[in-house]
């Protein structure tokens, strides 16, 4: 069930958008100032977030900037709910990273609709995922952490990897980095070729590199990562992904050019 974070000061407004949510299939929890909101971001993880602009100590607009230049929350699915909300979406010149802008009193069709969007992946499917990885055991058990909101595609070797990958999009590619045939690493330029470049996990028990952690949207090492850590991973860089794939109008079916892709 998807979870939102309210971040609304008006106690009454935050019980009713609460209810709102509830009532269609969403799980809630409410922040009533931008510090309480970052408090609980650290501590579970969120598929949206609602956050009104006139909000005590820190308003709406500088949290959201906030969110926007952490990596942890750059990609976070964010509705504005706010009496300023036109104000406030003037105010940035539209181009602001958020979903929608909605005033009060609140539409709660459009606001369903804003979430049902951007929260989950798609009505009736789910999330594609490529995991390159030859051990049968680690496969069986991200998939299990992940949960029925992503579907697995799983490749053993390279060359299997690039047949995957010829075939369709990913809303994300998890990759182990000592394969059969090869190293992990020499996807990543096929991968950079595809549009949007899905979001890249290394899940390997392989030391990375500082110089090469930056070359992937995160990379965890098998023997100090807990289950809890690899699942808000794994769901962190779906939405993601999902993101991107909608932002550049693309298809989950339609990967990149075969052409200079053998080898």
């Amino acid at each position: 069930m998807p979870r939102i974070l309210v971040c609304e000061d008006d106690a009454d407004i935050a019980r009713l958008l609460g209810l709102m949510l509830r009532n269609h299939g969403f799980e809630t929890d409410i922040a009533g100032s931008a510090e309480e909101a970052k408090r609980l971001l650290e501590q579970r993880d969120y598929d949206a977030m609602t956050v009104d602009l006139a909000l005590p100590g820190q308003d709406g607009i500088s949290l959201i900037h906030e969110l926007r230049d952490s990596s942890n929350w750059r990609w976070l699915p964010i509705v504005v709910v706010s009496a300023y909300a036109q104000a406030g979406k003037a105010r940035t010149g539209g181009g602001f990273p958020v979903v929608d802008w909605i005033d009060k009193p609140i539409d709660e069709r459009r606001l369903l609709a804003a979430l049902n969007y951007s929260a989950i992946p798609g009505e009736g499917t789910q999330a594609r995922v490529l995991h390159v990885e030859d051990d049968s055991d680690v496969r069986r058990i991200v998939a299990s952490l992940a949960g029925p909101g992503m579907s697995f595609d799983h490749a053993s070797t390279l060359s299997e990897a690039r047949s995957k990958l010829s075939m369709g999009q990913y809303q994300m590619v998890i990759l182990d980095l000592v394969l059969p045939d090869g190293s992990g690493w020499e996807l990543l330029p096929l991968l950079d070729r595809m549009h949007p470049p899905p979001p890249v996990l290394v899940f390997s028990a392989s030391e990375v590199a500082m110089s090469e952690a930056g070359k992937v949207a995160s990379a965890l090492l098998k023997s100090r990562t807990t289950n809890d850590e690899l699942a808000r991973v794994l769901h962190a860089l779906v939405r993601r992904g999902t993101a991107n794939l909608r932002s550049a109008g693309s298809s989950p079916i339609v990967g990149y050019q075969q052409e200079g892709l053998s080898g």
